[in-house]
């Protein structure tokens, strides 16, 4: 558990026409007429309100000289004043809070105009920071041959058992794929379906179906995963449409993910994917809306709406703030390698006999996301506020102006 200072810079900055720099030893406060731009002009600029106030002296000076001239209760001096207003204990948090990590967690300034004030954050990174793991499964037929599917199995088991190393607040969900319902990616009538899956029989194809709800049972999920791979489907085409069922686990909150959570979605094939375009073949000729749609679980517009480009992914996952992980077969480890270079925070690996890999990239991908510590601040006239980029060694902030 680390914890660490962070000094942060607060600076009241009042324009008014052209500002004008003042070297340390010059006067800035002769020129102003007014108590107002007495007090705008500097920091060091005090007002004098007498009536009866010498006509060859200036009623706006610096501080010092009011105070030998003027008296006290006819200067105007206002002061920055600062209080705390919001100051939590530290806490790992839980399943229904988020963790403190930073305190005081509010303040409020008084600042008078052109004043440079500094203010600090204590900031204790917590252990067993939450995070939510959906795994999206190719449930395509293809999944069948030489060791993929025992792989996810093995993954789906090892899995809750490997993530107590990294966090113990952590929730498992997943959710499986095809491909649109659609010629020419999916037989046109169930008797041809039927047909082409007899030994063993086939699952009804879908483009996006969430199987389980991200959740704490560890149990649950092994075994719904297990049973979901008993029975696979059939499409047409070597390509599949899991890049829709990406953007519906992004975008639909009804799947359990949680506010206070780290996002990481595990994409597992052997297959390559569909994108814009392909969906105009099958009559799906609207751009994607990257909307949530489930009817039933199920993706309800895949027959409306066209594959999602990869420009549209990338955006959904900046939007969501989650990360991607292809756990892939080698025979499509490099397309899916030239697609990860194009996502943020996107990353690679080959589905192996054990989990070891994927637990690894999960482990990366965890810690990597609790370096980067994001200060937001709405954009506020007259006003300056600067963050330190560094906070040490291993931990950054990432401002960010709304």
């Amino acid at each position: 558990m680390m914890h660490q200072t962070l000094l942060v810079f607060f600076f009241c900055l009042f324009i008014a026409g052209i500002q004008t720099q003042f070297a340390d030893d010059e006067n800035p406060c002769t020129l102003a007429e007014s108590c107002g731009a007495c007090i705008r002009t500097s920091n060091k600029c005090a007002w004098c309100g007498a009536e009866n106030f010498d006509k060859s002296a200036h009623h706006c000076d610096l501080l010092t000289t009011q105070k030998r001239r003027c008296e006290e209760r006819y200067i105007t001096y206002p002061q920055s004043e600062f209080k705390v207003d919001k100051q939590e204990s530290w806490t790992s948090g839980d399943n229904l809070k988020p963790p403190v990590q930073v305190t005081p967690q509010q303040i409020t300034w008084k600042i008078r105009p052109n004043d440079l004030r500094y203010f600090t954050l204590d900031f204790k990174q917590q252990d067993n920071y939450p995070v939510d793991l959906y795994f999206l499964l190719d449930l395509s037929f293809g999944v069948s041959k030489a060791e993929t599917r025992p792989r996810l199995i093995s993954l789906g088991e090892e899995i809750p058992k490997k993530m107590k190393g990294i966090t113990n607040n952590f929730r498992l969900g997943f959710g499986t794929f095809v491909d649109k319902k659609l010629m020419p990616y999916i037989a046109w009538t169930p008797e041809i379906q039927e047909d082409r899956c007899q030994n063993p029989p086939c699952s009804d194809p879908h483009d996006f179906k969430n199987q389980l709800n991200i959740s704490d049972s560890q149990t649950e999920f092994a075994t719904q995963m297990k049973n979901a791979l008993q029975t696979l489907s059939l499409n047409f085409d070597d390509a599949e449409g899991g890049i829709d069922g990406l953007i519906q686990a992004l975008d639909c909150d009804s799947i359990g993910w949680r506010n206070i959570s780290r996002r990481i979605i595990v994409y597992c094939s052997n297959s390559i994917f569909h994108l814009a375009g392909d969906g105009k073949f099958g009559g799906a000729t609207r751009q994607s809306n990257l909307k949530c749609a489930l009817k039933n679980n199920e993706y309800e517009y895949e027959k409306i709406y066209d594959y999602p480009s990869v420009s549209q992914l990338a955006s959904k996952l900046r939007e969501k703030k989650a990360n991607v992980i292809f756990a892939v077969m080698d025979n499509v480890y490099k397309h899916y390698t030239k697609l990860a270079h194009l996502l943020d925070g996107a990353v690679v690996g080959v589905l192996q006999n054990q989990s070891e890999n994927i637990v690894q990239l999960i482990n990366d991908k965890y810690y990597v996301s609790i370096q980067i510590l994001q200060a937001y601040h709405d954009h506020c006239i007259h006003i300056m506020l600067s963050f330190p980029r560094k906070i040490d060694s291993y931990h950054y902030i990432d401002v960010i102006q709304r």
